[in-house]
This record gives C-alpha cells, structure tokens and sequence, in this order.
C-alpha cells in the first residue's frame, strides 16, 4: 500500500510506498452506529480520542472488527459508554497503545461504564502487549461484566482502577 506524506519541502501531498505495515491516521471519533465506524477503516491511529456509544445494529461485533480491528493507537482516551450492544472488546484486535494525552475527567484514558451486556474485555494475548502512557481506568456499571476479568487486566497492566 501507500501512505500520504505532507511533509515535503513543496508541501505538496506525495504517496510513498509503505514496505511492511502501512500506518494511516485518522482523527478523533464518536461511533455512534456503524456507519461511523466504517469512517474509521484501515486507520492504524487515531490522533485524539475515540468515543464509542452504539445502542444497536446488526452483526455489531463483526462491524466493529472490520472497521476498528487495525487501530494500534489511540494517542487520547477511549471512552466506551451506554454501548448496549457490545458483548466484547475484542473488536480492538490490535490495540496496543492508548497515550492518554487527553483525560476523560482529567483523570481516565481508558473509561467503560454502563455497557449493560458487555461481558468480555480484552483477550490475554492482547493485554501482553498493551500500554496506557498516560492516566487510569475505570469500568462502571457494566453489570455483566466479573469483576475479575477486571482486575486481570489492571494487574496485568500494572495500572490503577476505580
């Protein structure tokens, strides 16, 4: 694939070739369907934040891991929220950085609250390679949600929760 580079001396928009992995940034989002989600395909990172809100639609997990499955960064917080659809998290299949530049309450770069049927988080071989630079998380009122998938992930990031 190609990438864009901007950073030339004309200033023009030039394609250069990516060898390997070709990064694409995208900027902050709130996913309020799927449809917004698909603005989001093929972005590697997004710059700012990612706000995810769905109260429905069809095949939800397999949308979301087409269109938010190859987001490796996210360099503010995500924030998913009264997201009565989601069973799972593991649509972020290859999430490895969140950078916490910008705080949900000046304080969460990871926040996940009131997700009523949300059941599963991240898988274990995906939390082995994740980071939060920056900031804590907090899960609220996710009621199907065992508290010890929680702490798993707080320990095994070595970070701390409310």
């Amino acid at each position: 694939g190609y990438r864009v580079d901007d950073k030339n001396e004309q200033n023009i928009p030039m394609c250069i070739l990516c060898h390997g992995f070709c990064p694409k940034v995208c900027n902050t989002t709130k996913v309020m369907s799927i449809q917004d989600s698909e603005k989001l395909l093929g972005c590697s990172t997004i710059d700012g934040n990612l706000e995810i809100q769905l109260v429905g639609g069809n095949d939800i997990d397999f949308e979301l891991t087409k269109n938010l499955g190859a987001i490796r960064e996210v360099t503010g917080y995500i924030k998913i929220w009264r997201s009565y659809a989601l069973f799972t998290l593991h649509f972020f299949r290859d999430l490895e950085l969140i950078g916490g530049n910008q705080l949900v309450h000046k304080k969460f770069s990871l926040f996940v609250a009131d997700n009523t049927d949300l059941q599963e988080i991240f898988p274990e071989q995906q939390m082995n390679k994740m980071v939060i630079r920056k900031g804590e998380i907090s899960f609220h009122g996710n009621r199907k949600l065992c508290v010890s998938k929680i702490l798993s992930f707080v320990k095994q990031m070595n970070i701390t929760s409310n």
